[in-house]
């Protein structure tokens, strides 16, 4: 029993730790590209799923797992909030058009497998992070979307 409380409170520290790292490197960072806000993103939703799994362990300490996602999601929204502000802006996703027309123009001079498989990687990467934002986006327009059906009710 002595073992299991030892590793459980082992496990707590360490996603504590990560946990509050990202959160510094968040609250720490000017954004001024869109690959930031994506990376910490998906950093961010690693973290909460680890948090959230610590409730699975016996001996938990329930308050600091409650903190601790509490301060992920605050910071989540936050972020998600300032990307979809970033992303109104005209040249915003250049980043990611600057990467696809790099991998396309890379087609032509693919002459191994191990190339291709290179190229594979990159591509995929890029529809992972544009997967992540096309979610981000689909989660806030709810919010915007009420935020405006309450502006014309008050208005009326």
């Amino acid at each position: 029993m002595q073992q299991l409380k030892k590793s459980t409170k082992e496990n707590i520290k360490a996603v504590q730790t990560n946990a509050e790292t990202l959160f510094q490197d968040i609250n720490s960072s000017s954004f001024n590209k869109i690959d930031q806000f994506v990376q910490y993103l998906a950093d961010l939703r690693i973290v909460r799923g680890a948090i959230i799994s610590l409730r699975e362990l016996r001996y938990t300490d329930f308050a600091l797992i409650e903190s601790l996602e509490s301060q992920a999601l605050d910071i989540h929204v936050k972020l998600s909030n300032q990307c979809v502000q970033f992303l109104l802006k005209k040249d915003a996703l250049q980043p990611y058009l600057e990467r696809v027309f790099e991998a396309q123009s890379t087609i032509e001079t693919i002459e191994t497998a191990r190339q291709g498989k290179t190229l594979e990687e990159k591509i995929e990467s890029i529809a992972k992070e544009l997967e992540l934002l096309i979610e981000i986006v689909s989660n806030l327009k709810i919010e915007v979307t009420k935020d405006i059906h309450l502006e014309k009710i008050i208005s009326s």
